[in-house]
Order: structure tokens, then C-alpha cells, then sequence
């Protein structure tokens, strides 16, 4: 609505365009503003364009009613003028028109005078309530002002103890906050003081606002007071203010983070080492970079520990080669000793059930080097049936802590050549006291026990035990055949003392 001292603004709706014409003629002369609608949509859509201070409204138009545009128009506007005209005037027409909002009613054709005189006397009325509602409402507001001045004065009211007791305690509050920002300001300050790493902000032409005591002795400054409103390019030497000052004009215009950067660094004296540095963009309450927090930590020494460790790194990589060598020599003449003594050896993981053979014992067994036995039951299909039970048991109470593992078996070859082995091992075991390793080795021991068994049969001829002499003989001829030799002693022979002639070097003659 027109609050100020322009002129009132008047909203003619008619349908008759020559109507619209002569009141838009006699009000403009009297000053007022003057806007016109053919139609009740065409005036609603004005209207909410432009405040209206009167509006004159004819009751037939061509979509609506005149009366049906009152109360729109009273809910846009409370205090317009609303007056309706029509050419059909009736007292019912001016009761309906009057009960829906219209404040004057006039007929058709109009008196130009009449009704401007009601709308200027309208328009008057309407500045003399929107003036004494003005001066009601200064009244209020000075009455409101001086009853909170009084309420303010008078502790004996509630409502001005209340404000008081509101206001101190907002006061508190405020007193709290700045005690408690003020103790935070303090504590954050004195941690960057105290951190063994350079803690500093800059502003956006990047020079510095904070500098603890490790950055300003990174600087080789006294205080920080030296350092304030400095960029790096008053501090150190232009090749190193360069790459700072390009890392923080990056985070500064493009909002991101530089993270763990590895830069050189001046050291106190003017030496040179190394820093880790972070650059992290400050923003304000509205997220707009104002700056930058930096933090540097001195990883001169850490620098140097590790071109030291890389340096025993390459140390101990020559040694190892070195030592390699030498292993891979003693491995050769270990192979060399153990094929020499015809010495097998072997390595089983017992939790795996896995075993490793080398070359000689492959050869001890009569197996192809890339076929040999790789679990414990497959070891046993190459042992005797007669010793397999004997071998596993004594295999079981050797993982069991029981006893030291040394035994003598036969083994069958693929082609069914029986050979006698011996074997020793040694067993590791966990924390749990649970068996996890077994290493030993193995001998051909097949022509130690064909000569032991040859002196068991001279042994039984020196007592005279005929029958045990004939079961040894057998068993030489079984073992030389074995050996793919000649058996020594025919396979049928006289069972009488001619048996002495027949075993060498012994005779009826011999003397026992």
C-alpha cells in the first residue's frame, strides 16, 4: 500500500472502455495514479503488480462480477478503498455489495463529481486512519519504550527483574565464552609453542601472521616479532623462497592441500637439511581461503639415517652375495662328500607331510630324481614289508620325543632288488613341544651286511653249527645275487664234513 507522500494509486475496472477513458481523465487531473483492467482477471493481476489505494470497481464485467473481486482484493490490500459501481441499482445490489467489503456504493451513469468527491473523500479517510494508525503505533512504540525504560528503572517489577536477570546472565555468558575462548586461545598457543615441529599462518599474499619458537629457529630469527608480515622471500635465500612461496600460492588460490612434501630447509648457521612440510588452506565461516597453516618437521637426521641404512643396505647385500657364494661352494662339496660316501640326505615338514630328497639318495632308493617319495607313506611303500610296521613305530616314538632316531631296514627297488639302509635324523620342534621337522640321512649298508653275514656263517663253521651254516650260505648266494654277482657257493652240495673244503680258505685241517 502507499505508505509514502506519492500520490494515491487507483485502479478503474470496467468493461466500457470510454468509462475507463473519462474517470482515468478526471483523476489523473486531481493527481492521483491512475491504472485500468477490462476485466476482473486483468484487474487481480495488476493489482498484485502494483499496491492499490482505491479501486473502483464496475459490478458486471466480462468474466466475473465486480462484488466477487472485493475479497481478494480486502486480503492483498486490508485497508483499500473498494468502491462498486453499476448500472442496475437495486437495495439488494447495495446490501450484497456493502456486506462483501464494498465501502461505497454508486449507480450508473455516473456523476463524475459525486463520485469523485467519494473517492477523494474515500482516499481522505483512508490517510486519516493510515496517519492516526502511524501516531497509534509511534504512540505504542514511545508508550512500549518508556514502560521498557521504567520496567528497566524498576527492580521491583517482575518483568524488568526478569530482563535483568536474562541480561546478566547473558552477560555471564558472553563472560564465560570469552574466558573460555580466551583460555582455548592459550592452550593452543602454548601447545604450538611447545611442539618440536614449525608451526606457522599465512595470510593470502603469503605473509606469515603466526611463527612458533621451532619455525622462528628454523628461520634463524630471534622472535617472532622479526618474522611477522614477512614472506619467505625476506627470509631465506631466493632458492628456497621460490618453491615456498609456488606451494602457497597453490593452496591459497586453488583451495587444495600440499601434503608431506620433502624440501630442503636452512638450518641454524646457515646449513642446509631436510623438512616435511604440510600446507592446509584456512578458511572463514563463509569457506573462503583467508590463508594457510603450515607445519615442518626437521627430518634432516631421518634423512640421514636412511642414506646410512641404504648404504648398509648395499653393505650387507655384498656380504650376503659374498656369503651366498660361499654357501653355494660348501653346498657343492657337501654334495660332493655325501656322493662320495654314497650318504643320502632328506628334509620332511612334518605338519605338511612334505619331504625334500637329494640326488644321492634318489639313487640310494632306485628312483628317478624327480620321482622320488614326497609324503611319509609313500617313503614306506619303498621299505621291506617285513620292516614297514618296525619303521613306522620307530618313526612315531622318534616324533614323540621317545628316543633317537637310528635304524637299519630293507628297501625294495622298483625292479625288486632288496637293499639294507641305515638312517639317522635329528627332529625340530615348536613352542608346543610338537614335532615340525625331521632331517637325517641314509647309507647303503646292503655289502656291510652281506660281509657280516659271511662272517656269522665263519663264526657258525668255527662252532660247528651244520644246519645254521647251510641257512647263511643261502642267504650269501640271495644277497650276492642281490648285488649282481656270482654267488660263491653252488646251490646243491654235499651236507658231510667236506662242507670245510668247500668255504675258503678253511679245511678238515684247520685248527679251531
Amino acid at each position: 500500500m502507499n505508505t509514502t507522500d506519492a500520490a494515491p494509486y487507483i485502479l478503474i475496472v470496467d468493461d466500457d472502455a470510454s468509462t475507463r477513458r473519462t474517470l482515468t481523465l478526471i483523476f489523473e487531473k486531481n493527481g492521483y495514479q491512475v491504472e485500468t483492467a477490462a476485466s476482473g482477471q486483468e484487474a487481480l493481476d495488476k493489482a498484485r503488480r502494483h499496491a492499490v489505494d482505491l479501486a473502483l470497481l464496475d459490478l458486471r464485467l466480462p468474466d466475473i462480477e465486480g462484488v466477487e473481486l472485493l475479497a481478494p482484493l480486502r486480503r492483498l490490500y486490508p485497508d483499500i478503498a473498494l468502491v462498486l459501481a453499476t448500472g442496475y441499482a437495486s437495495l439488494e445490489t447495495a446490501i450484497r455489495a456493502l456486506n462483501e467489503g464494498a465501502d461505497v456504493y454508486v449507480t450508473k451513469p455516473l456523476d463524475v463529481d459525486a463520485v469523485l468527491g467519494k473517492v477523494q473523500d474515500l482516499l481522505e479517510r483512508q490517510r486519516l486512519r493510515r496517519e492516526n494508525r502511524r501516531l497509534y503505533e509511534l504512540a505504542q512504540q514511545e508508550l512500549t519504550e518508556r514502560k521498557q525504560a521504567e520496567a528497566a528503572l524498576r527492580e521491583a517489577l517482575e518483568q524488568a527483574n526478569e530482563a535483568r536477570r536474562a541480561l546478566l546472565n547473558v552477560i555471564e555468558d558472553h563472560k564465560r565464552t570469552e574466558e573460555t575462548l580466551a583460555a582455548e586461545r592459550s592452550l593452543l598457543r602454548t601447545l604450538v609453542d611447545h611442539l618440536p615441529v614449525a608451526v606457522y599462518t599465512k595470510d593470502t599474499a603469503a605473509r606469515k601472521t603466526l611463527s612458533n619458537p621451532t619455525d622462528v629457529s628454523y628461520i634463524g630469527a630471534a622472535s617472532e616479532a622479526e618474522v611477522l608480515g614477512k614472506t619467505d622471500f625476506d627470509l631465506y635465500p631466493p632458492e628456497l623462497a621460490e618453491p615456498f612461496y609456488a606451494d602457497d600460492m597453490h593452496v591459497i588460490t586453488s583451495g587444495q592441500p600440499v601434503l608431506n612434501r620433502e624440501e630442503m630447509m636452512q638450518l641454524p648457521g646457515g646449513a642446509r637439511g631436510w623438512q616435511l612440510t604440510s600446507k592446509i588452506p584456512l578458511r572463514n565461516s563463509a569457506g573462503q581461503v583467508i590463508g594457510l597453516v603450515g607445519i615442518g618437521y626437521d627430518i634432516t637426521e631421518r634423512k640421514q639415517a636412511e642414506a646410512e641404512i641404504r648404504r648398509l643396505n648395499a653393505e650387507l647385500e655384498d656380504r650376503i652375495a659374498q656369503r651366498t657364494a660361499e654357501l653355494a661352494q660348501t653346498s657343492e662339496r657337501l654334495k660332493l662328500a655325501t656322493r662320495a660316501a654314497n650318504i643320502g640326505i632328506w628334509d620332511w615338514d612334518v605338519k605338511n607331510d612334505s619331504a625334500i630328497w637329494d640326488e644321492t639318495l634318489c639313487r640310494l632308493f632306485g628312483v628317478p630324481a624327480d620321482d622320488y617319495p614326497r609324503s611319509h607313506a609313500a617313503f614306506l611303500q619303498h621299505v621291506h614289508p617285513d620292516d614297514v610296521q618296525r619303521v613306522a613305530q620307530t618313526v612315531r616314538a622318534t616324533l614323540r620325543g621317545e628316543k633317537y632316531y637310528m635304524d637299519e631296514f630293507r628297501i625294495v627297488w622298483p625292479n625288486g632288488t632288496i637293499r639294507y639302509i641305515r638312517g639317522e635324523a635329528l627332529v625340530t620342534y615348536n613352542a608346543h613341544n610338537e614335532a615340525v621337522r625331521m632331517i637325517g640321512v641314509n647309507m647303503d649298508i646292503t655289502e656291510r651286511k652281506q660281509a657280516e653275514l659271511e662272517l656269522q656263517l665263519f663264526n657258525e663253521i668255527m662252532v660247528g653249527r651244520e644246519q645254521r651254516i647251510i641257512e647263511l650260505k643261502e642267504e650269501i648266494n640271495r644277497l650276492a645275487a642281490e648285488l649282481g654277482r656270482e654267488p660263491p657257493y653252488p646251490p646243491i652240495w654235499e651236507t658231510d664234513e667236506t662242507y670245510l673244503d668247500e668255504i675258503p680258505e678253511l679245511s678238515h685241517n684247520t685248527e679251531l
